[in-house]
C-alpha cells in the first residue's frame, strides 16, 4: 500500500509540474508577443500631416484635409494650407449642393489635430449662392494650423 501511495504522489507531483511548465510557457509567449508589438509601434514613424521645403515653407499633406466635406448644403473641396513666416494661408472651394439658393451667412471652419482636438476656429462669410454654384474662399491665419489633420464645418 505504501508503494501505491508513493506512485500516486509521484504522478500527482509530475502532473502539477507539467501544468506549471505549460503555464510558464504560455506566460512567456504572451510577454514576448506584447513586447514585440510595443517595439513595432514605437519603430513606426508618426505620419506627418505636412511637408517642409528647403526654404522653411510648410505645405499640408493630410489626406483627410485633401478630401471633400459636406455640411448643411455646402460642399468644401480643393483645400490648401501653406505656412510661411508664421502665417498660414488657407484656400478652398465651397459649392452649393442643394436645389435652393443658400448663403448669406457666417460659417466656421474648425481645424482639427490628429487626435481630434480643435487647433483653430476660423470664421468666414458665405455670400448667397444659387444651386450648383461655387465660390472660392481664401484667408490668412496668424496661427500655424498647417499641421491640421482634418476640418469640420459649423454654424456656431
Amino acid at each position: 500500500m505504501a508503494k501505491k501511495k508513493q506512485k500516486k504522489s509521484k504522478l500527482n507531483y509530475r502532473g502539477i509540474m507539467a501544468i506549471i511548465g505549460i503555464i510558464a510557457i504560455i506566460v512567456a509567449i504572451v510577454i514576448f508577443a506584447t513586447t514585440r508589438n510595443k517595439k513595432k509601434n514605437e519603430e513606426q514613424p508618426q505620419e506627418e500631416t505636412y511637408k517642409t521645403e528647403e526654404d522653411g515653407t510648410k505645405y499640408n499633406t493630410s489626406e483627410n484635409l485633401q478630401g471633400t466635406k459636406t455640411f448643411g448644403g455646402y460642399e468644401i473641396s480643393n483645400m490648401y494650407l501653406k505656412e510661411e513666416e508664421g502665417e498660414t494661408v488657407f484656400t478652398a472651394k465651397i459649392k452649393n449642393v442643394t436645389q435652393n439658393s443658400i448663403g448669406g451667412k457666417t460659417i466656421y471652419i474648425i481645424f482639427k489635430g490628429k487626435s481630434g482636438e480643435e487647433l483653430y476656429k476660423m470664421q468666414t462669410y458665405i455670400s448667397e449662392m444659387k444651386p450648383g454654384k461655387s465660390t472660392n474662399i481664401s484667408s490668412k491665419i496668424t496661427k500655424n494650423v498647417v499641421e491640421a489633420y482634418d476640418i469640420e464645418l459649423s454654424e456656431k
